[in-house]
């Protein structure tokens, strides 16, 4: 059983994991897996490119890990042909006229015209529903001057200036400001920026997602501004994703809303050397993508061991669905034996370490070499697990980037997850 911290220092644990898997030094997934994803879906390279992994393939994110991500669909359903299907108005749109992202001639360009107007392009319409929470972004490029953009939600309600000339994010902006969260801002390569937001709507109908080109940081939704007639930019793929999933990777669509199967990575518990008699200790280093929306409650898992169902289970969760918290969980004949919580989730794109460690009275947990908390119980070890997902918990995507992971067999004194987890 485990016992507490001050043992550790008189019997230091050993360090060799029972099974362990590197993704991002093997670019591949471990023997014995079984991997699937019903459609084409699309990742980075290290050298900043936007390419396809064709449907069954999994995905490694620039050489850093496996990406595992949920079913998410594209609402704008022309995510290219910005000039031809999002309505300019007092700007020059043209479309394949820059290398885009995924290497070939296909961005749009956006030239400002030069009097004192409203400059944007606005998607077809989507498909909003009330208190859903909506992930926007969109990939653009400064090619000259140092204006700024506008990425609005919802016929223009709410959204976030961005300068991409620097990469500054300016401030939150609309009548339903307060409905933003999560802004970032990453550079992807060769200038290129992904700008992305949440939007929490308040509201059931059909709108666009909209681009405005402005002129500060500070600038009201859909401002006027008095244009040079010389700042220029690229846009490329335009995307708002299912409600509750938060930002996930390039959806191309040509016409039509686009959906992107789930990533489910498994292995069986024989390939790990798993022992359902005896704890253990689960370990991952993983990076968020995204933060889902606390609507409709989906968790975000590193791991997950069970017998396919939550009745005999232990489970990694790198995000819980209120959005504050991960932690880990046991369950024992669908009765919920520990679960434990800390309000410490990794910022997107962040590594993270963390263990999950168990026995038959006592579960624990771990990050980045801190002890988050520990916990009793009676009767827990869960019975004849079958399976290790891996960066998804059932219908539940992790939205991550797994790194590695480690399985230690047998229970361990408390400070052993604390360790690992370094």
């Amino acid at each position: 059983m485990l016992i507490g911290p001050n043992r550790a220092l008189l019997a230091p644990p050993p360090l060799r994991p029972t099974w362990s898997w590197n993704f991002a030094a093997m670019g591949r997934v471990p023997p014995g897996a079984t991997f699937g994803r019903a459609s084409t879906g699309w990742t980075e390279t290290a050298a900043g490119l936007i390419v396809p992994a064709s449907n069954n393939v999994p995905r490694f994110w620039r050489d850093e890990g496996y990406l595992a991500e949920m079913q998410s669909t594209n609402g704008i359903t022309r995510s290219r042909t910005i000039a031809a299907h999002w309505s300019p108005q007092n700007l020059t749109a043209v479309d394949d006229d820059a290398v885009s992202p995924d290497g070939t001639q296909n961005a749009t360009t956006l030239l400002e015209d030069a009097a004192d107007t409203q400059k944007v392009v606005a998607s077809p319409g989507v498909s909003y529903v009330t208190d859903g929470d909506y992930g926007h972004s969109i990939f653009v490029k400064a090619l000259v001057g140092d204006g700024w953009v506008q990425l609005l939600a919802a016929g223009g309600t709410a959204g976030v200036n961005f300068q991409p000339s620097t990469g500054t994010i300016g401030s939150t902006v609309g009548g339903t400001a307060d409905r933003v969260s999560g802004v970032v801002a990453r550079a992807i390569g060769n200038g290129w920026w992904r700008l992305s937001f949440s939007w929490a709507s308040n509201w059931t109908g059909s709108a666009s997602a909209r681009l405005y080109l402005v002129n500060s940081s500070s600038a009201a939704a859909g401002a006027n501004y008095l244009g040079t007639g010389t700042r220029k930019f690229a846009v490329w793929g335009g995307q708002v994703d299912s409600t509750g999933v938060g930002v996930t990777s390039y959806i191309p669509t040509a016409g039509s809303t686009v959906t992107r199967a789930q990533d489910a990575l498994s292995l069986p518990v024989s390939a790990i050397g798993f022992d359902p008699h005896q704890g253990g200790v689960l370990v991952a280093r993983y990076q968020l993508t995204t933060h889902m929306g606390s609507w409709p409650g989906y968790y975000q898992d590193a791991l997950y061991l069970s017998d396919g169902s939550i009745n005999n289970s232990v489970k990694m969760v790198a995000r819980h669905w209120n959005g504050i918290n991960h932690g880990g969980m046991l369950h024992k004949g669908g009765d919920q034996k520990f679960g434990l919580f800390v309000a410490a989730v990794p910022a997107v794109y962040t590594k993270r370490t963390q263990a999950v460690a168990w026995s038959a009275t006592r579960g624990q947990i771990a990050h980045d070499g801190v002890l988050d908390g520990t916990a009793s119980f009676s009767d827990g070890l869960p019975v004849g697990p079958t399976t290790l997902d891996i960066g998804r918990y059932s219908s539940h995507g992790g939205n991550m980037i797994v790194d590695r992971v480690a399985y230690y067999r047998g229970a361990k004194v408390d400070a052993f997850g604390q360790l690992v987890s370094r």
